[in-house]
């Protein structure tokens, strides 16, 4: 018993491994996510771009922050505790949170921020809110406008000192939490929905292929055929050919006897050998018993044989016409 739960248990384990290693949930309950996006900044004159996964892709996005009415000092990624936001869903915010830091010309100032991604599309909020809050995270109401090369551009307005600073004071400088927000939920369906509708698609270009295929090979098929035809001589395509499986035979005179023999030679060659057999039959039974009466009992003469062979020759080519009229083929 100890041996067999000494084997079990490391395959347990393994398996425990195998699962946590496939479901991203699993290592989030030790503090790891492994879907949680990891951006890369770096500037560009005044503006700042961020390379990063988005959850639920595989390919990196590219994000522009850019400031007006304000200068943009510092973009950073932001981190919340569990259970701090207990209503914002990581799964709606597939681009992660953004922690920016804005100085203003005077104390009290507005300033524009525009965050924009050809990653994002008409329905995406930006969400903002104070970490030192609870439940303070709301949508911001961006301006969302689709630009040149599928680019859509969120932008918001921001007051130092307003409900967006999370410093909360009139300092000459904003401190602002924000997120760009897309349902998880119109995601999913949007994308079983393409997948649902494009197994169809798929399934009726092969299918319309098939059709051209097949209707290519029969065309290809019948002019071979036309081909073949017409290198067949007219005489043998003339002729009467046999159903499959059956053979017709048609009628056939019998031979013509020859002429060359007269009946009045027939029948004195015939008494010759008729004679012919006797002589022979009476000089093997000579030392024999006599017989008063009844024919002869030495057996049938050669000439009855010769004609009972003949006879029967005559009757296998009448009703046997196998073995000497062979089965027409077709070429």
């Amino acid at each position: 018993m100890r041996s067999k739960k000494y084997v079990q248990w490391p395959a347990v384990m393994i398996l425990a491994v195998i699962m946590m290693g496939s479901v991203p949930s699993a290592w989030a309950a030790f503090g790891e996510d492994p879907e949680k996006p990891k951006p890369e900044f770096t500037r560009k004159g005044e503006d700042i771009n961020a390379r990063l996964i988005p959850r639920g892709k595989s390919l990196s996005v590219l994000i522009h922050f850019r400031a007006a009415g304000a200068a943009l000092n510092e973009v950073e990624v932001a981190d919340f505790a569990e259970g701090e936001e207990p209503d914002v869903d990581l799964k709606d915010f597939r681009s992660g949170f953004f922690k920016m830091r804005l100085v203003t010309p005077t104390p009290g100032a507005e300033a524009h921020l525009t965050i924009s991604s050809a990653y994002f599309n008409s329905s995406t909020q930006l969400w903002g809110g104070n970490p030192k809050q609870k439940a303070s995270w709301k949508d911001c109401r961006a301006d969302n406008k689709s630009l040149p090369d599928r680019v859509n551009e969120l932008t918001i307005t921001v007051q130092d000192g307003g409900s967006l600073d999370a410093d909360g004071a009139v300092n000459g400088k904003i401190e602002i939490y924000t997120g760009p927000h897309d349902s998880f939920w119109g995601y999913a369906i949007g994308t079983l929905f393409i997948r649902f509708f494009g197994v169809f698609i798929v399934l009726g270009v092969l299918q319309l292929g098939m059709l051209i295929s097949g209707a290519v090979f029969q065309r290809l098929e019948s002019r071979n055929q036309q081909t073949a035809a017409a290198s067949i001589p007219a005489e043998i395509l003339s002729e009467k050919e046999p159903v499959p499986g059956f053979r017709i035979e048609e009628h056939q005179t019998p031979p013509a006897i020859d002429p060359g023999v007269s009946g009045e030679v027939a029948a004195a060659i015939a008494l010759a050998l008729h004679l012919h057999g006797e002589s022979q039959n009476r000089q093997q039974s000579v030392g024999a018993k006599p017989q008063t009466t009844g024919p002869s009992q030495a057996g049938p003469s050669p000439w009855s044989m010769f004609g009972r062979g003949a006879l029967m020759a005559d009757r296998l080519r009448t009703f046997d016409r196998i073995h000497f009229q062979p089965a027409r083929t077709s070429k």
